[in-house]
C-alpha cells in the first residue's frame, strides 16, 4: 500500500470508488444519495483535499482508503469485490500512518430506510 499523489493515479482510484459504489452501495441508496455520492467524487476541489491511499496486487488497484482533516477522518473505503474478503493488502499499515488515535467515519444518511 502506498499514498497515491499524481493526477492519473488519483483518476484511477477515483473510478474504483464509483465502480464498487454502484456495485455494492448504490442499490441501498435513494436517487439523490447516488447523486450526491457522484457530486462529491466530482468535486475537484474536494478531491484535492484528500490523501489517497492505494493497494496493489500486481499491476492491478484492488483497493482505496481517501482521507481529510489530516487523517483525522476517512471519507472512502472501497475494495475491488474479488478482494474484500482479503486483508492482507495492507490497509492496517495506512491507519498506522495516521497522526491521531482516533479516527472517523460517518454513514451515509442517503440509504433507503426501507432496505
Amino acid at each position: 500500500i502506498r499514498q497515491m499523489h499524481h493526477p492519473e493515479e488519483i483518476a484511477e482510484a477515483l473510478d474504483l470508488i464509483w465502480e464498487t459504489f454502484l456495485q455494492f452501495d448504490a442499490p441501498d441508496y435513494c436517487d439523490e444519495g447516488v447523486s450526491a455520492f457522484r457530486d462529491f467524487i466530482g468535486d475537484e476541489e474536494t478531491i484535492a483535499t484528500l490523501e489517497f491511499w492505494g493497494a496493489r496486487r500486481d499491476d492491478e488497484l484492488i483497493g482505496v482508503i481517501a482521507t481529510n482533516e489530516h487523517r483525522k477522518h476517512i471519507c472512502c473505503f472501497f475494495v475491488k469485490s474479488a478482494y474484500r474478503k482479503i486483508d492482507t493488502f495492507g490497509f492496517k499499515k495506512t491507519f498506522r500512518c495516521l497522526k491521531y488515535k482516533i479516527c472517523t467515519v460517518r454513514k451515509s444518511e442517503n440509504r433507503n430506510s426501507e432496505r
